[in-house]
């Protein structure tokens, strides 16, 4: 259990995962951003259920999305916010990956 929370002091303290809070802490507070996002949430939505159930209007509810995605990732803060969440999801992924290794090893 030592080593788990060895992890975990680790993880807490990785400065990709504390600049990564302090974004998404300003994230939470920005309302025009909290609003775009909600919005990109809606299109996309809209985007999946035409392909399945509206194919006509799949173009048109596609190019909405693109459009307020590329809005959207265009922010600074957005674009940094996703760069990191895609760093730390491979970190954690790399974690996981030599704990399955570690745990298997043991049953062999």
């Amino acid at each position: 259990m030592n080593s788990l929370k060895n992890l975990i002091n680790e993880l807490e303290n990785d400065e990709l995962i504390v600049r990564f809070k302090k974004i998404e802490n300003i994230i939470d507070q920005d309302n025009a951003i909290n609003k775009n996002f909600k919005n990109l949430l809606e299109l996309q939505k809209k985007m999946v259920n035409d392909r399945e159930k509206n194919p006509r209007n799949f173009e048109n509810s596609s190019k909405l999305y693109e459009i307020a995605k590329s809005a959207l990732t265009s922010n600074i803060i957005i674009s940094e916010y996703i760069e990191l969440l895609e760093d730390i999801n491979y970190d954690l992924q790399m974690i996981q990956n030599i704990i399955g290794t570690e745990i298997s090893a043991d049953f062999e």
